[in-house]
């Protein structure tokens, strides 16, 4: 991995509870527990409705959540260079802790 010495990738374990909600609504346990490697999904509008942020900023959040979701699947299949699509490069670097793919890959989405 690439970066400080003793740097790496965690995060907190979690137990999901989805009920199939629109809008990425599901029950969210964090176990206190921290895990190696990044964290598959993302919860960050989860915590941001359990930190009892107004529905008006979660909506707009779960928006922009889904518009970007739906850009790098659609990414995915395109060919963005000699790694394959765009979605696989990140996930390759987020998997392999290649911060200087990731910073990269950002710098080309800009």
């Amino acid at each position: 991995m690439e970066g400080k010495e003793g740097v790496r990738l965690g995060h907190m374990q979690c137990h999901v509870e989805d009920d199939g909600a629109a809008g990425g609504e599901c029950e969210i346990t964090f176990l206190y527990q921290l895990a190696e490697g990044a964290c598959p999904e993302s919860f960050g509008i989860n915590v941001a409705r359990l930190a009892a942020l107004p529905e008006g900023v979660l909506r707009i959040a779960t928006e922009k959540s889904a518009a970007f979701e739906n850009e790098m699947a659609a990414a995915g299949g395109q060919e963005g260079g000699a790694g394959g699509g765009l979605a696989a490069r990140v996930k390759a670097a987020v998997r392999d802790g290649n911060v200087g793919e990731l910073k990269s890959l950002w710098e080309q989405l800009q």
